[in-house]
């Protein structure tokens, strides 16, 4: 059966019957446009759905953990599930299949590098929160005379717009015109048949919103980078190897990041701060055994032998 539960919070917001404002372009990273909204974290958003070619398009659905588009979602045709409760890959409750203790996205998983290319990647949840607080959020009926409704966020520090049109569901596909559904990278951990997504309505949006992984759900997609867009950074293929016999190098991860080592019971054994080029080492005391490191939204099993 789908289900979507809510979790945290909503953010109220207003109605505009017409647009407000228009769609603002930043730049371009591998023929996609984005806009910078003047976010902390330098977090660049794309303009459109991955899919989609413009702003008032719905682009393609994805199960998540899924790259290939479909239009039927179901247990049954689902990539990473054998039953309703078997899952193959990012399960940390053994309740719902094995267990791998992965709860954010490995970059062969996720839908906007599968589709758009290295550099562009789905938001975790916590990006997708911050984009929510930072923007002021209209419910807009008919953006720009297209005839589509949607959500229309305008930045609190620059004052710069996007849009996420409604774009329903899939379970089938329904092109619903009251909410949209999108995806983070970011998996339940404690209900692996979940994974976290934003709902936008047109009555308020649904930060950290939970919805069953199976589903088709739209995925507006970031790319990494400095703030205002002045240096981009393609934050990705998240590197770690042992070296002198039980310290972990890390590589190619995203500047000042906590890194975090966990064992396959879930217990967090290490931790560090990536440097200045992404770089970090970790002394795990020559302790033999399988662990998942995780940079962000980015995780890699290490075998030490």
């Amino acid at each position: 059966m789908n289900k979507i539960s809510v979790f945290l919070f909503s953010v109220s917001v207003s109605v505009c019957a017409f647009e407000c404002n228009a769609q603002t372009v930043s730049g371009n990273v591998a023929g996609y446009d984005y806009v910078d909204l003047g976010l902390a974290s330098g977090r660049l958003w794309a303009t459109c759905n991955v899919g989609a070619s413009k702003p008032t398009e719905y682009g393609d659905y994805f199960a998540w953990g899924e790259t290939v588009p479909k239009t039927s979602f179901s247990y049954k045709n689902y990539k990473w599930a054998k039953s309703e409760t078997s899952y193959t890959k990012y399960c940390t409750n053994s309740y719902y299949g094995t267990v791998d203790y992965l709860y954010v996205l490995v970059e062969e998983d996720d839908a906007a590098i599968a589709n758009w290319g290295i550099g562009w990647r789905m938001p975790t949840t916590e990006e997708q929160v911050e984009l929510v607080n930072g923007c002021n959020w209209e419910s807009v009926k008919n953006y720009n005379g297209s005839g589509i409704a949607g959500r229309l966020g305008t930045s609190k520090t620059n004052g710069n717009t996007i849009f996420f049109p409604y774009t329903g569901t899939g379970a089938p596909v329904m092109k619903d015109h009251t909410f949209g559904d999108y995806w983070s990278s970011s998996v339940y951990k404690n209900n692996s048949d979940e994974a976290r997504i934003i709902e936008f309505t047109e009555k308020s949006i649904s930060k950290s919103y939970l919805c069953v992984r199976t589903n088709g759900e739209s995925v507006r997609a970031v790319v990494s980078g400095k703030v205002a867009g002045t240096e981009l950074v393609a934050n990705q293929g998240l590197m770690s190897y042992c070296v002198n016999g039980g310290t972990l190098q890390i590589g190619n991860a995203t500047a000042k990041s906590k890194v975090q080592v966990f064992d396959l019971n879930g217990k967090e054994v290490a931790t560090a701060v990536t440097d200045a080029d992404g770089q970090a080492e970790i002394a795990l005391l020559g302790t033999n055994g399988v662990y998942v490191v995780t940079v962000g939204n980015q995780s890699v099993k290490v075998v030490l032998k």
